[in-house]
């Protein structure tokens, strides 16, 4: 009866397990907004120094900056890694495939801000 038990709630917790990752994989591009989720994922750019107000490499520190951003036509080439661009972050692991999504859809959708 205990090892019975047991089974039940290792595979319970098996489950939950799997239906947590499962919906962590989820990624939500439908209302994407600078202030609810670019802003995130530009701040690794602008805490290191690369991308700050003062960068000659151009800012994404603040909405207005990341709308005018010179390289612009060149950030989804760099956060993909495509061949021919440098790749960004620079000196740091790939973003997620969700957050370049999110970048693409923030820029397709007109740059919204909220």
């Amino acid at each position: 009866m205990k090892l019975k038990n047991v089974v039940l709630m290792a595979t319970a917790a098996a489950l939950s397990v799997a239906a947590c990752t499962k919906e962590s994989t989820v990624c939500d591009t439908e209302k994407v907004t600078y202030n609810n989720q670019i802003k995130t994922i530009f701040a690794g750019c602008t805490d290191a120094g690369c991308h700050n107000s003062s960068s000659v490499n151009g800012s994404l520190a603040n909405y207005q900056d990341a709308v005018n951003f010179p390289k612009k036509s060149k950030l989804i080439g760099a956060l993909k890694w495509e061949e021919g661009f440098v790749q960004m972050p620079s000196g740091k692991g790939k973003l997620s495939d969700c957050d370049i999504s999110k970048v693409e859809k923030w820029i397709d959708s007109g740059y919204p801000e909220n």
